[in-house]
Parts: C-alpha cells; structure tokens; sequence
C-alpha cells in the first residue's frame, strides 16, 4: 500500500531494537538448537496438526468430551497461529516454497475462521509501518480503535460479525481517507479488493454454519425457557449430525482461540494518536497476570509481540525465550514497582526498619502515597492511563486475600503479647476475654512454624535487596546502574536467610537464565566481571542516599 511514509526510527527505538536483538544472539548462541529453524518450525506445525487430529478422532469416538477437545484444540491452532505469523514473515522454508505454501495451507485449513494468510501477508506487512493509524486495517479489523462496550467484546471473538456489524464503514471509509488524501486510488482498489477476499471462500461458509449452530441452539434455549419447543423440520435437525462434530473438532476451538488472542491484540496495540513510525508508541507489554487464561490459548502473545515489533526476524519461540530479559528496563525508576515495594527509594529510620521486614505494615504506612502518587505519575506523563488503571489494579489484588490475612493473624498475635508485656511492665495485667485467649489453640502454632518464619526470612531478603538496589538517578535500561553487589561480611546472618541474595542478585540483572544455585557457582568469577565493567560493591553510602547512586542526583 503506497500510504504516507511512516517517520524513521527514534533514538529509543533504536536503543531497544539493539539490545534485544543482542540478547537474541546471545540465546541462539547458547542454543545450539535454534540454528535448525526450518526444522523447529515443520516440528511444531507436524505436532499441533497431529494433536487436532487425535483430539478429532477420540472425540468421534466418544473417548474425549467435548468441552475438552474444544479447549486442546484452542492451544493447538493457537501454535498453528503463531507459525501462520512467521510465515508471513518468511521465517520457515523461504528457500523451498513447495514446502512453504502448503505450511501456509495447513495453518489456514486448521483454522478456517481466520483471514486468509496470503491477503494477510499484506495486511500485516503495512501494519509493521502504520500500526496504530487509521490505514492499520490488520488491528482495526480485530477492533483496535472502537469503544469498548457489548458491540467490542461480540466482535472480538467473531470476525465475521466484526464485519456484519461495520458493514457501513467497511463500504464508506476507505472512500473517506482517499478524499482526505491518506490513501491512493491504488490503495482504495486495493482496500475493497482485500474486502471482498479477505474470508472468501473458507471463511464466509465456516462461520455460517458457526451461527447457525449457535442460533438453533439460542433459539432452543429460549423454546425451554418458555415451557415450549421449536417443531424443527426434519432436513434442519439431520444436519446437526456433521454439524456437531465440525463444531467440536475445529470451529469452536478456533472461536476460542481468536477471542482470546483478539482480546489481547486489540487491547494492547494503541491507536489513533499515536507517533507514526515510533515503535515504542505502537504497542504496549500486556502481561497482567489475570489475563493467563487467555494468553494460554495465543501463546503469550501480549508479554512477546512488542518485541516482535523492535525485532521482526525472530519466530514465536525464540522471543518467548528472550522475553524476561527483554522486559528489564525500568529498574530503579519510579514505575519499579517490585523494589519501591520494599522500601527502594525511601529514607532510611525507624519507619523503613520496620516496614522492611512487614509487607503489610509498609503497605498502611504509605496508604496515602500508594492512593495519590499513581495520579501523580499519571499527570507528569511517567505513566499511561492504562497503567495508572494497573497501578490501582495490583494495590487491590496483590496481598489480597491471603496476604491479608495472614498478617491481620500476625498483627494480633504480636499487638496481644506487645500488650501484655506492657501490663506486666507496670505490675498489672490484661483481663482478655475468653473468645480471644481460645485462639491462641491454634493462632500460635501458625505462627510459630509459618508466620513468624516467613517474616524472620522476609525481613533478611527486604534489607538486602532494598539496599543493594538503586533508585531515581540511575541511567534506565542501564543494568551497571540498576544494583550493586552487596557481601560486606556483617551481612552474613542476613545472608543466610536469603541464599546469599545480596552476592548473587546483581548476576541475575545481567543473565536471567541462570537458577539461584547456579548464579552461587558463578559468583565468585562473575564478581571479577562485574567488578571490572563499573558494577559497585558494597557501596554502604546508598543507606545515607536513600538509594540513590549519587551524592548529588542532579549532578548525575
């Protein structure tokens, strides 16, 4: 499509399309494997078409129920949907296009509800350079841009109603941007062309038989509900004998699968205001954990596929294995979550000794900063809508509800004895209640072997991590500026509830991969590393700096 020409690559994009693909390297170098990656690719597609079929057949004979070849099935087309993805890139067989083409073919007959990969190919190559603008028909068509509300979340798992229900638009906007000068008559032919073939033939037939099952089954439910029943002429009812099964075995799974990855889609690509040609305003990371069962059927596809936007070359596998690494780049800053939690960043008294060791005392001690500095992040542009919606998101859900109320527990068991011991202080004592000295039965015991425990070993691992941990002024993405080693000796009883965390966590910054027992059997080689290329040790001034690296931050 001969559209606008996307603006050129910021010095961000560029930052992070480097060190990604650096950290890609690094895997497929340690992966001898990866190299065969034509044979990877045929692997996958050999076994998921197979995992189809078996689930077909032990349906047909009555040995698997149906709710669970619907849900097998989901996460098999949903590999099939990943490899449909690097196909379109080129990344299978690009040398041998016999087996190339009938790959494209499989990946579409197992998963007829889709667009057609060869129109997609298109579709997919102009959303690269226009994501997030009003040309971006990939994402638009899968919702990116509309309100959410019932009309939104029907359309997402349906691509056939998306179309029915935007009929007008389909018809009318491409005649809109080509007046407003956005497209070309080239591209206003080419609009209506990938209209009209889009899910012809495949696609019109298999939904079509997708809502008719459903609308009978609609239809009969309301028959029942009404103490009635629909008197179905024979030629409809006998039809449900081939029906069923193609629903069960191949369109429901895939019904589910593309809610699932639609949702996802739709909901983490930005559009409309947008830089165009700036990469890191085309798509956001959305890997909240409570979309888990929806990332299981699209496999993982809102943690991975902003990387895939830094770095196309790379299939589905591979940036699921760089992921975790891709992801650290805001260690130390405002948005860091995990650290601030535990005290980074806070000045050092009474108050921070005492909220290091209790998760939940930190929480009611900062209550008014946790209620008001996600505003204030928000307004200073640190942070988007969607993830001030987030912030508050993990402030309700994150302690609750065991959290919770395993330190109300604690709480009352230490605030009982604390009370005592003041009465016996003074020569008195407390008159308690029967119904509260009885919990004890069972309060103490918790305590002793879980609770107290838990905040002995988390007290250790807090005061090491907070204060090894930099915050504020450090540079971000720059791991050398993210942590320091921290195994001064008088850290050693600390130490030992936390596996040596203060000598090894800054290992971990550098490679993710490694196990904690591992990253303890490099450490003393690792440290020569690190000591050489600028990482601290033992730089005990961060106590006095309330985590900062510099005396002087703005000096920095």
């Amino acid at each position: 499509m001969a559209t606008a020409p996307a603006r050129g690559k910021s010095a961000t994009d560029k930052t992070i399309q480097r060190e990604i693909i650096a950290i890609s390297d690094d895997i497929r170098q340690r992966h001898g494997w990866l190299k065969h990656q034509n044979a990877i690719g045929f692997t996958i597609f050999a076994v998921a078409i197979a995992g189809c079929t078996l689930n077909a057949v032990l349906y047909l004979q009555g040995i698997m129920p149906a709710w669970l070849v619907i849900v097998l099935t989901a996460f098999w087309t949903s590999l099939l949907h990943e490899l449909e993805h690097d196909l379109i890139h080129w990344m299978y067989f690009k040398n041998n296009k016999v087996v190339h083409h009938l790959m494209m073919l499989g990946v579409y007959l197992w998963r007829p509800t889709t667009i057609n990969p060869w129109v997609r190919r298109h579709l997919h190559f102009h959303h690269h350079k226009h994501s997030g603008s009003e040309t971006d028909l990939e994402e638009r068509g899968i919702t990116n841009g509309e309100k959410w509300g019932l009309k939104r979340l029907i359309m997402v798992g349906d691509n056939m109603l998306a179309v029915y229900l935007r009929a007008v638009k389909y018809l009318t906007e491409p005649l809109k941007l080509y007046r407003r000068g956005v497209i070309t008559r080239k591209d206003l032919k080419n609009f209506r062309l990938i209209g009209l073939v889009s899910y012809n033939p495949l696609g019109v037939i298999v939904h079509a038989i997708w809502h008719f099952f459903v609308l009978y089954h609609l239809l009969n439910g309301a028959a029942w509900l009404a103490g009635s029943s629909i008197p179905w002429p024979e030629v409809v009812t006998a039809q449900f004998s081939w029906i069923t099964p193609l629903v069960v075995v191949l369109i429901a799974p895939n019904m589910l699968r593309t809610f699932c990855l639609h949702f996802i889609s739709s909901n983490m690509h930005y559009y409309g205001d947008n830089e165009p040609g700036k990469i890191t305003e085309q798509c956001q990371v959305l890997n909240v954990w409570w979309l888990w069962p929806l990332q299981a059927f699209c496999f993982n596809f809102g943690s991975t596929h902003a990387i895939h936007h830094f770095v196309v070359r790379d299939p589905f596998y591979v940036r699921q294995m760089t992921a975790k690494r891709a992801h650290v780049l805001h260690s130390g800053s405002e948005t860091d979550l995990e650290e601030r939690g535990i005290t980074n960043g806070e000045k050092w008294g009474v108050k921070r000794l005492i909220m290091v060791g209790d998760n939940m005392l930190a929480v009611y001690l900062r209550a008014v900063k946790y209620l008001t500095e996600p505003a204030k992040l928000y307004r200073r542009g640190v942070i988007d809508r969607k993830d001030l919606k987030n912030f508050r998101l993990i402030g309700l859900v994150s302690y609750n509800p065991l959290g919770v109320i395993v330190h109300a527990i604690w709480h009352f068991f230490v605030l009982y004895h604390l009370l005592n011991g003041a009465a016996w202080l003074a020569g008195s004592s407390i008159p308690w209640p029967e119904v509260v000295t009885a919990q004890f039965s069972w309060i103490t015991p918790l305590v002793v072997v879980l609770i107290a425990p838990n905040m002995l070993r988390t007290f250790c691992l807090h005061f090491i991590s907070s204060n090894m941990h930099y915050y504020g002024d450090n540079e971000p993405g720059k791991i050398t500026e993210q942590c320091q080693v921290l195994n001064v000796w008088w850290l050693w009883p600390l130490q030992a509830f936390c596996f040596n965390f203060g000598s090894t966590h800054a290992i971990h910054h550098f490679v993710v991969r490694d196990p904690f027992y591992v990253r303890q059997m490099t450490a003393k080689r690792a440290h020569v590393v690190l000591k050489e290329n600028g990482v601290r040790f033992n730089d005990l001034g961060t106590f006095r700096r309330a985590n900062r690296m510099h005396e002087n931050p703005q000096a920095a």
